[in-house]
């Protein structure tokens, strides 16, 4: 008469019970880990119970399991502290002027925001772009010879041809070269109130001067 194992028939026991407690998932928690290792203790053979080395290995992967499971939720958790701290830190440069990297400026009633960049050196030649919300250039200032550091040129809200720009957010783009006609290069600094706020992402973003910066571009607050 033919026998089937017994080893044989513990294995697809264990099996059955662990898969009968829960539907099957691509991921296994600790709850079915644990369900699974107590399946298989209720289910060994008797005549050949498990090695106590592998019962301690499976302990240690469940303890590890755990801790990665623990670790994940201390992440989230952080991760949820921390976007609340921006956003309250955010709310607090309401109504403040800041000076912060960017290239955004402002036109209300024909008088635009300050444009400020500086020089990394001495230029020969320094030009001034100015493109509206749609990427349509509508002034172009030529500066002339301008010194290393800070500068600031201010608009007066007029297109190439001369007539009032509609008033709304703008962008400027400064080229700089030196009597060799080497470029210069040239930081962009957008400066003004913060006038809002906008959470996208778990990033809060101020809007500044006709343009949108994070609380790292920030450089000065008065």
């Amino acid at each position: 008469m033919d026998m089937t194992p017994l080893s044989s028939i513990s294995n697809f026991d264990a099996m059955s019970a662990f898969s009968q407690t829960r539907e099957p998932s691509s991921d296994m928690g600790k709850t079915e880990f644990m369900q699974l290792l107590v399946a298989q203790l209720q289910n060994q053979d008797p005549m050949s119970p498990a090695d106590p080395q592998d019962f301690a290995a499976q302990l240690a992967q469940f303890s590890t399991l755990e801790q990665m499971i623990n670790m994940n939720k201390s992440m989230d958790l952080l991760t949820s502290l921390q976007s609340s701290m921006n956003s309250t830190q955010a709310a607090a440069f309401l109504n403040h002027d800041v000076k912060a990297l960017g290239q955004s400026i402002h036109l209300n009633g024909g008088k635009s925001s300050t444009i400020n960049f500086d020089l990394a050196d001495s230029a020969q030649q320094v030009t001034v772009e100015i493109f509206n919300k749609n990427g349509t250039r509508v002034q172009t200032l030529e500066l002339g010879s301008r010194g290393v550091g800070p500068q600031q040129v201010q608009w007066d809200g007029l297109n190439t041809v001369g007539n009032p720009a509609e008033d709304g957010d703008y962008t400027f783009v400064v080229s700089a070269a030196d009597r060799q006609g080497n470029a210069v290069h040239a930081n962009t600094y957008t400066s003004g109130p913060v006038q809002g706020l906008v959470f996208d992402n778990g990033v809060t973003y101020l809007k500044v001067g006709g343009g949108y910066i994070t609380i790292s571009d920030i450089l000065e607050v008065y």
